[in-house]
């Protein structure tokens, strides 16, 4: 299996899962103590009616140890119960969204970036409902979502937009801030909670030179 995206649980083991491993699709658990693997599979039950391959992108697991996942191409998010293996799936409102990488807030809220849609979208496992926001700026991509747990603030990076959004949750607001630098595609974030300093990294289309990127908030 690809292997695309790796979480950690409290016991020190870790998941992964296959990017395009479908019918069905599956996820693995590494032993932390023996290496032993364990196989769990995700139904392919596509509510969606899309074609094409799921494509299991983004694998999180939450303070409880249930594990997360967002399928991009079919347009939800899934939670599985390890001791279980039962697996629910969540579709999200709008069709063709592309879920992508997601976090969690200090209440268990995923915070989900709708890389199609242009929409920051909130999951509440609680109700099992979603709310969006759109983006500030059309057609931006939003890729990657972080979440500043100390200072209850939402991190976004956009794919086509040559910036990062901060979002308040409290207000619904957002805030843009343009890169210094062009053409940057951001796939991955970091928060430093001690400073609500934001970490990214970023390639250009056209390749040009790749940067790692710190914005520092006053």
């Amino acid at each position: 299996m690809y292997a695309h995206s790796i979480a950690i649980d409290s016991d020190g083991n870790a998941w992964a899962n296959g990017h395009f491993k479908a019918n069905p699709g599956q996820v693995v658990r590494i032993d932390a103590q023996d290496g032993s693997i364990q196989r769990f599979d995700i139904p392919d039950n596509n509510t969606s009616n899309l074609t094409g391959l799921p494509i299991s992108y983004d694998l999180r697991v939450d303070a409880n140890d249930v594990v997360w996942g967002s399928d991009l191409n079919w347009n939800r998010i899934y939670k599985l119960e390890p001791p279980t293996g039962e697996v629910v799936h969540y579709e999200l409102p709008e069709s063709t969204s592309g879920p992508r990488r997601f976090d969690f807030d200090a209440a268990g809220n995923l915070w989900i970036p709708e890389f199609s849609g242009g929409r920051l979208a909130m999951f509440n496992p609680n109700s099992e409902t979603f709310t969006e926001w759109a983006t500030p700026t059309k057609n931006a991509e939003p890729y990657v979502v972080k979440v500043d747990r100390q200072r209850n603030k939402v991190w976004i990076g956009y794919a086509a937009a040559n910036r990062v959004a901060s979002f308040d949750p409290v207000t619904e607001t957002f805030i843009e801030y343009p890169l210094p630098t062009p053409l940057a595609l951001i796939r991955h974030m970091a928060v430093d909670e001690a400073t609500g300093d934001v970490w990214f990294s970023y390639h250009h289309v056209p390749t040009a030179q790749d940067r790692v990127a710190r914005l520092e908030i006053s």
